[in-house]
């Protein structure tokens, strides 16, 4: 992926545009920032690329979670059927409370820990354990993640 000037003529705006999507099935959109995008050629084949306004962004696209497209779509299904909370779907990671509990126990970084973290806006409840595990992680005093899990008790309760 590549940047480009936010002033660039429509010309060069529509080349790079057409490079950008080389190689993509074009999906959809996430709103007025991110396409959605389905790699069919090359090294990433099968996976889902959401790209973040082409043109000013510091992370310009990014990958799902999931490593191929039936993975991904299975997940939404199952989210769907859930009644999570999918209009943010893709940009967190898949799985229960139960799941996501033991995902943050296996992370080894402050950076992984908050991805596992902010997954939960996606779940319908939070449970009591859940909870209290979350209200632990505070009481552990992890300086760059306990506000984000701030933010999901509050959300939840």
């Amino acid at each position: 992926m590549s940047q480009i000037d936010d002033d660039c003529s429509d010309e060069e705006f529509d080349e790079r545009v057409h490079l950008i999507h080389q190689g993509v099935f074009y999906l959809g959109t996430c709103g007025c920032e991110y396409d959605l995008l389905w790699v069919i050629t090359g090294k990433y084949a099968g996976r889902i690329l959401y790209t973040h306004h082409w043109c000013d962004s510091d992370k310009s696209y990014f990958f799902s979670y999931e490593k191929s497209f039936l993975d991904w779509y299975e997940r939404w299904l199952d989210e769907v059927i859930q009644e999570y909370n999918t209009s943010w779907f893709g940009h967190n990671m898949g799985g229960s409370e139960e799941t996501l509990l033991v995902s943050y126990q296996n992370m080894q970084t402050d950076e992984e820990r908050i991805q596992v973290i902010k997954s939960f806006y996606k779940l319908p409840t939070l449970s009591e354990q859940g909870a209290d595990i979350l209200e632990g992680i505070v009481e552990q005093g992890h300086n760059d993640v306990y506000p984000y899990v701030l933010k999901i008790l509050n959300n939840f309760s």
